[in-house]
């Protein structure tokens, strides 16, 4: 996985949201389902996030695979002309927005434990 290095996002609720129907509760309940398959690739777009296949030769990268590509095709790896970053480049550039989300999302956590451990149940 690579970042674009140029995309910065800042209010989950929005980056999210704008996605997702139900905002960060149906990223947490669809992520919780296993559901979130099939908006995997909006989600790390929306992050400047995307997956992609290397080939390594002795320890160096030799070529990627096209991004978007139907067929298999490769283009030759040249570090200086195509800036991609890291995952661990991401996280720290985004140190804020991370913050904010695991908050949130552990609001959302708190709320549902507390119903269901506060839930009653029916009499019979």
């Amino acid at each position: 996985m690579v970042w674009d290095g140029k995309t910065f996002p800042r209010e989950p609720e929005r980056t999210i949201g704008d996605i997702l129907e139900g905002g960060l509760e149906g990223y947490y309940d669809l992520y919780h389902f296993d559901q979130l398959g099939q908006h995997e690739d909006q989600l790390l777009n929306r992050h400047g996030l995307s997956c992609e296949i290397f080939l390594v030769d002795s320890g160096r990268i030799k070529c990627r695979l096209c991004p978007g590509s139907q067929a298999l095709t490769w283009e030759a790896w040249d570090p200086d002309k195509l800036r991609t970053r890291t995952v661990k480049e991401f996280l720290a550039a985004s140190r804020n927005y991370i913050t904010i989300l695991r908050r949130l999302l552990s609001v959302i956590d708190f709320g549902l434990s507390m119903r269901v451990d506060g839930a009653k149940l029916p009499d019979n």
